[in-house]
């Protein structure tokens, strides 16, 4: 009953966000980029009203619709029209970690609907993600149920692949209206982009074209990121030495991890012998939840639950 109760509360936000959002503004995501601790990147679409009068309302404090009530406020950071979309960015530095932030994005026309951003906690020894696998992206229809999964596992973040397989407007529009990352009261569900960053993604989530990334997603614990065949030199590893565990998604080969690699997640397999310290992702799977327990790395699967020993 409770989970039916969330469910109804679930699709009578998502009509409210909608009808909300018809104002002035759309498609709000939320982009994981720098330190999630201390940072917040928000980005999305202006349907409406003029850009310069756009500002972003943050507190800590819910104030729902008053825009004078809040303590900070924001401006433009980046903006770009790509893919027929008038895309807006706004990086919120200097937040305090583990802190719940209410926001609205405001502008000439009308207010976005109140959205909630809660940075990562420094201290936190603990994460769970939604990860989907490289096939999702290109089955749009599958999306909605997929946002009802994220919205019951509530994850610290989201991390997805192959969006750099969408390569036209339409599918661009009907992804970004399926992937509405919302939870419980509009919370915005942080999104890690994996693979790739093609024109597209550089445009509609404001990321550079770095071939790594590298992301502190709980205390002492580093996610990085590569596209394929990256190279990754010997001093970006050395930066990380403080960092007791790192796993790294994807790596160009898994053969000759370097020491400081703990653990190794792959959507393909390298070769038959499995190694002790790489895992590979089924590809049918469309999502697993992915969550570190202290030393352990914790993989939900519809048939099993895989735990992993972290090196």
């Amino acid at each position: 009953m409770k989970f039916l109760i969330r469910i109804a509360y679930f699709s009578l936000v998502t009509l409210v966000f909608s009808l909300q959002s018809e104002a002035a503004t759309q498609n709000y995501r939320l982009i994981l980029t720098e330190n999630p601790s201390t940072s917040a990147l928000i980005g999305w679409e202006l349907i409406g009203g003029c850009p310069d009068s756009q500002r972003v309302y943050y507190d800590t404090v819910d104030h729902q619709q008053d825009t004078a009530a809040y303590a900070f406020r924001a401006t433009i950071t980046a903006s770009n029209f790509h893919r027929g979309m008038e895309n807006y960015f706004c990086h919120l530095r200097g937040l305090a970690s583990g802190t719940k932030y209410y926001l609205i994005i405001g502008e000439d026309e009308g207010l976005s609907p109140r959205l909630i951003v809660q940075t990562f906690s420094q201290n936190k020894p603990n994460w769970s993600a939604c990860w989907t696998s490289l096939e999702l992206p290109q089955k749009l229809h599958d999306w909605q149920s997929i946002t009802q999964q994220i919205y019951h596992h509530s994850p610290d973040f989201m991390l997805t692949d192959g969006l750099s397989n969408l390569s036209t407007e339409s599918a661009w529009r009907k992804w970004l209206k399926f992937w509405q990352p919302i939870t419980y009261e509009n919370t915005l569900v942080p999104i890690v982009i994996a693979g790739t960053v093609s024109a597209d993604i550089q445009y509609l989530f404001n990321l550079s074209s770095s071939k790594l990334r590298h992301y502190p997603i709980a205390s002492k614990t580093s996610l990085v990121i590569s596209a394929k065949n990256a190279k990754v030199k010997k001093r970006f590893w050395k930066s990380l030495a403080d960092a007791s565990q790192v796993l790294w998604y994807n790596p160009s080969s898994v053969e000759k991890l370097p020491t400081q690699v703990d653990l190794a997640l792959t959507t393909f397999p390298h070769q038959e012998t499995q190694l002790p310290n790489v895992f590979n992702f089924p590809n049918q799977q469309n999502i697993v939840l992915v969550s570190q327990q202290l030393e352990k790395l914790q993989i939900e699967l519809p048939d099993e639950t895989v735990l992993l020993e972290m090196f």
